[in-house]
Formats: structure tokens, sequence, C-alpha cells
């Protein structure tokens, strides 16, 4: 059983561990816990949660969405970066290195040691909200360069990263958060221009990779990419990517429906 709680990353129900929580976690060895913005209140209250956490599982891993933009669960006591499309919109990886150096500055400084980032999704539909700013940009050459200098200022900074959402959720306008997204491209399109920046940020070292819940008749006809193993195969094989690969939230509506 234990080795089986190292698969799974938990929530935790509010800004401090209770008891029941601190016993689940320790009783099944869990791999991580993730934390939202019910979880904050300020840096030392964040601080001390972690900690609790890591009294009780010293090598566990402490997971937050902190992209900048709308999805940073921690605000108040943190900087607050602008939306990733706006920072590539200045020009210089450089910049962006330095963001997510200071990113990940913060975060461990508060025990925090995986960022559920950066999003290496291309938005090719403009009517894709879910995706929107949260994308580097509109092409593959422009997402590609500037994923990689975020993987690489949060790695070299003691934070793991997590690369997001293969194999790429810009093409579409359905939100996973709602509904099972459809993309009916072709494989040769996925690998040539989706896949792209997945594989240019691997080489940056990523050590995570974040399975998107979408349904893609090109890569399997009869599972969704969450439950497919031909899935994890294409991520393994085409970006030989050895690392951690994990799936977004199950609880959200493309998979729960």
């Amino acid at each position: 059983m234990n080795q089986i709680g190292k698969l799974f990353f938990t929530g935790i129900s509010g800004t401090t561990l209770k008891k029941e929580e601190a016993q689940f976690i320790k009783n099944f060895s869990l791999g991580g816990v993730i934390l939202f913005s019910k979880n904050y209140e300020n840096r030392s209250q964040l601080q001390n949660l972690c900690n609790e956490i890591k009294k009780n599982s010293p090598s566990i891993l402490i997971a937050t969405d902190h992209e900048g933009g709308r999805v940073q669960r921690f605000r108040k006591g943190f900087t607050e970066f602008p939306p990733m499309m706006d920072v590539a919109k200045i020009g210089s990886p450089k910049l962006c290195f330095e963001v997510h150096e200071q990113m990940a500055k913060e975060l461990t400084y508060c025990g925090v040691n995986v960022n559920l980032s950066p999003c290496a999704d291309i938005l090719v539909d403009q009517n894709c909200d879910v995706i929107g700013d949260r994308s580097f940009g509109l092409t593959k050459e422009v997402v590609s360069e500037f994923a990689s200098s975020a993987v690489r200022g949060l790695q070299t900074n003691n934070v793991i990263s997590c690369l997001k959402h293969f194999p790429g959720h810009g093409n579409t306008s359905v939100d996973s958060h709602e509904d099972l997204p459809v993309i009916n491209d072709s494989l040769d399109v996925i690998l040539d221009r989706d896949i792209y920046p997945f594989k240019r940020a691997v080489k940056s070292k990523s050590a995570f990779i974040m399975m998107a819940h979408l349904k893609i008749p090109a890569i399997d006809e009869n599972r969704i990419t969450t439950v497919s193993k031909k899935a994890y195969d294409l991520c393994r094989n085409s970006l030989k990517f050895h690392g951690v690969i994990i799936t977004d939230d199950m609880e959200m509506g493309a998979i729960e429906k």
C-alpha cells in the first residue's frame, strides 16, 4: 500500500494541517501535497504549513500552480507577475529565466518544491480561454524558447518544474475543468506543432510533465489521454523523456464526466 501511496498527490482542507490529514499522509506514504489559494494566508503561515507536512513525511513533494497572471495561488507577500504571454512579448528569454528564478526563490523560502508550470501549450485556437494568456505565444518557436527559459529558471533554483498540458491544450475552446475537449488534428500536426515545445523544454531538464484530459482520436480512438497507454508512450518516445509524468487534477470535469 505504501508504494501505491507514492503515486498520489492530495489536497488538504485549510491553512493548517488537520490531525487526520497528517495521519493519512503518513500512513499511506503519499508522494505529494498540492496547495491552493484556500491553503494560503501569508508567507509565515505557508512556511509553518509546509513544515508540518514535511514533519510527517520528510521526503514529500509540496506543489502549487504558480504560473503568474491569473493562475497564482499565493499572492499577498509574493511577487505578482503578469501572464506569461505578456512576459514573452517583451522578447527576452533572459527576463523569463529571471522571472522564474524569482518565483523559485520565493517558493523555496516557504517550503514549496514543485511548481506545476510552465504551460508549453501553443495558443492555436484564439477562443481557448482556459489557456489564453497562460501560453507564451501563438507559434511553436516562441513557446519553445520561453518555456525552456522558464524550466531553467525553476530547476536551477531547486524547484521542480512541470511542463503542461501534454500533448497540448491550445487547439480547443473547451475547458477541461468543465468538460472533455476533443482535438481532431492529425498525429503529424500534433507531433510537428504541439509536441515541439515539450521536446525543446525537456532538453532544459524539466523533471515533470503533466498529461492533460483530452480526447485525441489520432493518438487513441478509444481512450482519453489521461488513461491511454498510447498517450504515455508518445510522451516517453517522442520526447525521450525519462522523468515523472503526472496527470492533471482527477477531479476536473473532463474526467469526472
